[in-house]
């Protein structure tokens, strides 16, 4: 049986890596997407209110459009780059519709727990509602949920890559921990300037940093999910096996049959079997 499941299990890798040439179409799509968005709703203060995660007053839009906003181009840069590179690995690896899985997962969930997190932060006066922002209005924490994404992909990818060593010297791995640490002191730095008042009153950012634990989450479930796909497939096999074995036995029983009787004294349902059997072993 262990030989089963590692045969299951060399199934999935080597459907996995059987094309390791960078082929991340979702990813390229979210890169046009993002900066469509940013031209013309990010620059526009009216549009990107209703693009804008509004904590307080969360609309249906918002909720899935305010992970393609960021706070300048230096954030714009930083997270579609960081999508397109590492989110294009997993996407190269896992494949598009499973990496559109833990896109859209990562963006609903870490926009969910800015929604929440936003709430609490008014209600622990982290935000004093009726405050004014930069722009002379508030109307509750906003949130940004692009770098929550960016974050997640430095995450999974942290987690499926080999630990080899880079130039020579430089572990990968600890190389991409850096960055993900890097990119949630940035994050925790925003909303530090945000409280001194040195940017916009009512911007929150430090819940993005969920893409990580969310990231990890999904690694977790994912090793999971590649278990079970394993032994789903080494039973797959053991079953068509083992029904490949009976096809086999009854067209010898059938064949010493006509040996010894001729062909006329098949039953009706025998000579079908007979047929639809030869077309079988003519397609393998």
């Amino acid at each position: 049986m262990g030989d089963s499941f590692a045969g299951g299990d060399n199934l999935v890798r080597g459907r996995r890596r059987q094309d390791e040439s960078f082929r991340a179409p979702a990813a390229l799509v979210f890169l046009g997407t993002t900066v469509l968005v940013w031209r013309f709703f990010g620059q526009d203060p009216e549009a990107a209110v209703r693009q804008t995660l509004d904590a307080l007053h969360p609309t249906l839009e918002a909720f899935f459009t305010s992970h393609l906003l960021h706070t300048t181009g230096f954030h714009l840069t930083a997270s579609v780059f960081v999508v397109l590179v590492a989110g294009g690995i997993l996407e190269t690896r896992w494949g598009t519709p499973r990496f559109l899985v833990f896109y859209g997962t990562v963006v609903i969930l870490s926009t969910g727990v800015s929604l929440v997190a936003g709430r609490i932060a008014v209600a622990c006066g982290f935000f004093v509602p009726g405050a004014s922002d930069a722009a002379g209005a508030f109307a509750g924490p906003v949130s940004y949920g692009s770098s929550a994404l960016a974050l997640a992909c430095l995450v999974a990818v942290a987690g499926v890559t080999r630990d080899r060593v880079w130039l020579g010297f430089f572990p990968v791995r600890r190389l991409l921990w850096a960055l993900i640490v890097l990119g949630a002191a940035g994050l925790a730095l925003l909303d530090s300037l945000r409280a001194s008042g040195e940017m916009p009153q009512s911007l929150f950012l430090l819940p993005q940093i969920s893409g990580v634990m969310l990231a990890l989450l999904w690694l977790r479930l994912d090793s999971a999910f590649d278990r079970k796909m394993a032994a789903w497939l080494a039973a797959r096999d053991i079953r068509e096996r083992e029904r490949v074995r009976e096809i086999r036995h009854r067209v010898d029983e059938l064949l010493d049959k006509i040996s010894s009787f001729g062909y006329d004294s098949l039953t009706a349902d025998e000579r079908s079997f007979l047929r639809h059997s030869s077309k079988h072993f003519k397609s393998e």
